[in-house]
């Protein structure tokens, strides 16, 4: 069981340290403390973009974030173990999408001066969950919940709406 949990708390280590590799600098012109560029620097960076965040919001929402308001992740619930292991996966995951995410919304102009803040907070407060989820304090969930969605609804507004059709 304690083999178990300590590749648990790896995984989750990995996960959420890959947020933190490859910030590469960006040409020019600045959003609030984000670098953009002066021009589109890789092809289909927008629809790159939106994939990336659709999946990532989409496996956050669906094997994060719902299992952890449903108590699934607290200590004493009932197959809490495998619920961890499926948080942790889709949070190496989530970590991946959101770092590609970045990545996309660094190499278009347009999109980094719109959403380019916001999704540098959001990695952000993805590597800095790592801590909070190693001591097994899931509240910090809250806090991206509410980050997500404010990205999801600045993406909406600007005609790139993200829905989840999951309905399992």
């Amino acid at each position: 069981m304690r083999s178990i949990a300590l590749a648990l708390a790896l995984t989750l280590v990995v996960a959420f340290t890959v947020t933190a590799c490859g910030k590469e600098a960006a040409p020019t012109n600045t959003a609030a403390g984000f670098t953009c560029p002066d021009k589109p620097t890789e092809s289909f960076a927008k629809t790159r973009f939106v994939a990336d965040i659709g999946l990532a919001v989409g496996t956050f929402h669906h094997w994060i974030y719902k299992p952890w308001k449903a108590g699934k992740l607290q200590k004493g619930a009932n197959h809490r173990l495998w619920n961890v292991g499926k948080a942790a996966a889709a949070g190496a995951l989530d970590a991946k999408l959101v770092s590609n995410a970045a990545k996309n919304v660094k190499a278009d102009p347009a999109l980094c001066s719109a959403i380019g803040e916001p999704l540098a907070k959001l990695g952000d407060m993805v590597s800095n969950l790592k801590s909070s989820v190693m001591t097994g304090d899931f509240g910090k969930l809250a806090e991206i919940e509410t980050a997500t969605s404010g990205i999801t609804g600045l993406m909406a507004s600007k005609g790139a709406a993200v829905t989840e059709n999951y309905q399992g």
